[in-house]
């Protein structure tokens, strides 16, 4: 699918941009820009913001995302970002820019783009398609689905596998 767009794209490591969570293993380069790169249609402002497993997210980290994407030139912004902690950096964009006009997606992959396995090339195009929709707002853009931050964490669902889930009182 040829999805034209302008567009900005925050990488701040985890998963979805190569890293391997179980080794700690992370990469010099985004793996997600790289496939961005090569899809036609796309006008990118790649900000490689930092490159850390979200575990490693600090508050600080976070206010630099939130900054970064209030300064964002374009009104479709994507961030690439670690399962851990995705709905805690999705809940502080929320609580800062909370009447935002823009739409600013979170984006995450269970298994490293590198691993022919992965599912990070899906979850990007869902990404991509629900970011050129532009409903305002602020999602997790996951397994064909936009979580609201506000009320949804990861769980482990079996043996080293984790899923995003709604929240339960």
């Amino acid at each position: 699918m040829l999805i034209t767009m302008e567009m900005t794209f925050i990488t701040t490591g985890g998963t979805i941009d190569g890293a391997n969570s179980d080794t700690g293993a992370l990469r010099d380069s985004s793996s997600a820009a790289e496939w961005l790169g090569h899809q036609a249609g796309l006008k990118i402002n790649h900000i490689a913001l930092m490159n850390k497993d979200s575990r490693q997210i600090t508050d600080d980290d976070r206010m630099r995302i939130v900054q970064t994407v209030a300064g964002a030139k374009t009104d479709r912004i994507l961030i690439g970002h670690g399962t851990f902690s995705i709905c805690d950096t999705g809940r502080l964009l929320k609580k800062e820019l909370p009447n935002t006009d823009k739409t600013i997606l979170l984006v995450g992959a269970w298994i490293p783009f590198n691993n022919p396995s992965s599912d990070a090339e899906n979850q990007m195009l869902f990404a991509l398609e629900r970011l050129h929709e532009g409903k305002p707002g602020i999602f997790v853009a996951m397994d064909q689905q936009l979580w609201n931050p506000d009320t949804t964490e990861k769980k482990m669902t079996g043996p080293n596998t984790y899923r995003l889930t709604t929240i339960t009182s």
